[in-house]
């Protein structure tokens, strides 16, 4: 928007203003850095049923470029979001998204407008990343007390009332907010299971994003008008949502519900659905399956399909595959049978979780021998 767009804008009244701003940005926006500029979107909504295939299932190609972006999504749920963005950037079509920073500059009537505009009751902001919600949330208002701080970014999210956050993280990440139950202590000393390397915050090469993550939950405590937090958490990976420990990882989150309940803010929270087939397996300290959580959980069934690529596929070539894992089953009678991605559950899945499988310390641990072995390590 140039700046003669806004002088104009700037002379309308308020009304058709925020009428214009809820056209261009609708009630729910999503807010994400690109290139190291923060850019908006209008919220397409939330997409957790379809297979997100371009066309019909038999017209369908699994080396389709479009729906390998959309199975490979970042953004999860919100990938017809990201479509839209990324289509505009693409075609050079600028109404389907625009750069906030410009829009505040334009002139103080827009800055104070947009200002207004986030901090709606109805209004909802989502993130997709957990560096833009770190950027933006981590200006708290001790920070802008002593000056240490952008006033003006903090001027405008302090007054957010809904925060939408979308994580589809790595396992790596995950596995640092972690320890399973073949790491615990009394495992370790019982059967020599060796520590994980790989799941430390150095280690795992996602130092970064932990510590955004650590930071996360504390600042949602001094945003004092929030009324509603959604959050979707998946992995990246093909394995199913059991390998891994969700209470655990949500810890961080359980620590500040007291704080969060005091403040009347509801919580949502949406994982993927457990295999119903081993159910009674479960570990309550593991998983949310007994004692209902602070917080309000959905389960959700996770995409059945993702992209195998050349490091993944023993035999046929690389596209969209349907995951065999306990979650999904087999593929359907209507799919080509070669279509499929099955994971070596003995090695990969524990290199994923963070241990060092070429070291000796693995090799000679109970764990190591029992997958040498061909024995049953769980």
């Amino acid at each position: 928007m140039t700046e003669a767009h806004g002088s104009l804008l700037s002379v309308a009244p308020l009304e058709i203003r925020h009428r214009i701003y809820q056209q261009l940005l609708g009630a729910e926006t999503h807010l994400f850095f690109d290139k190291g500029h923060l850019q908006m979107v209008p919220c397409q909504g939330a997409d957790d049923v379809s297979h997100r295939m371009p066309k019909w299932d038999k017209m369908c190609k699994f080396d389709d470029p479009v729906w390998i972006r959309r199975v490979e999504s970042s953004w999860g749920c919100h990938w017809k979001c990201e479509e839209i963005y990324l289509n505009g950037v693409e075609g050079g079509d600028r109404i389907s998204h625009m750069p906030l920073l410009s829009l505040l500059l334009t002139s103080k009537t827009m800055y104070f407008d947009v200002v207004q505009f986030f901090s709606h009751p109805s209004q909802y902001v989502h993130f997709t990343d957990l560096e833009t919600i770190d950027c933006l949330l981590s200006a708290t208002a001790s920070s802008v007390a002593r000056g240490t701080s952008d006033r003006g970014r903090w001027s405008i999210f302090r007054s957010v009332h809904n925060i939408g956050l979308t994580l589809r993280a790595s396992l790596r990440l995950l596995g640092t907010l972690y320890v399973p139950y073949l790491s615990k202590p009394h495992m370790e000393r019982e059967r020599g299971t060796p520590p994980r390397q790989f799941a430390t915050p150095e280690g795992s090469g996602c130092l970064r994003q932990y510590e955004q993550w650590k930071r996360l939950w504390p600042s949602l405590l001094e945003l004092p008008h929030l009324q509603r937090l959604s959050f979707w958490l998946d992995h990246n990976e093909y394995y199913g949502w059991d390998l891994v420990n969700e209470r655990e990882i949500l810890q961080d989150l359980s620590d500040v519900m007291p704080g969060l309940t005091k403040h009347g803010v509801e919580v949502y929270v949406n994982l993927p659905r457990l295999p119903l087939n081993k159910r009674s397996s479960y570990m309550e300290e593991e998983y949310f399956v007994g004692e209902e959580p602070e917080f309000c959980l959905q389960r959700r069934t996770r995409l059945p399909w993702i992209y195998a690529d050349e490091n993944v596929m023993h035999e046929g070539e690389p596209g969209v595959k349907w995951a065999v894992n306990n979650e999904n089953g087999e593929i359907p009678l209507h799919y080509p049978k070669d279509q499929i991605s099955e994971p070596d559950f003995d090695w990969m899945m524990f290199d994923a979780m963070g241990w060092d499988m070429d070291s000796k310390e693995f090799e000679r641990s109970y764990l190591g021998n029992q997958i040498m072995h061909g024995g049953n390590f769980m």
